[in-house]
């Protein structure tokens, strides 16, 4: 983890090597496999509900059943 604070060593003063920097975190990365997944899946899917008079009157009684207030 040295090299997260890797000084520029041409440079006049401590001023830090970004370049160093930057591939030391590459690499890093690369190392403890903390990248995200190359694809992501981003396809929208729909589908269709269809209830009858029996689905309702058993959501009605399944609400009533579980109201919390009763």
């Amino acid at each position: 983890m040295d090299q997260l604070e890797a000084v520029h060593p041409l440079a006049k003063g401590e001023r830090k090597d970004n370049l160093a920097i930057i591939s030391a975190v590459k690499e890093i990365n690369k190392i403890m496999d903390n990248y995200p997944s190359k694809k992501v899946d981003t396809r929208e899917m729909g589908f269709h509900v269809h209830f009858t008079q029996d689905d309702i009157t058993a959501a009605k009684k399944y609400r009533e059943l579980t109201d919390e207030d009763s």
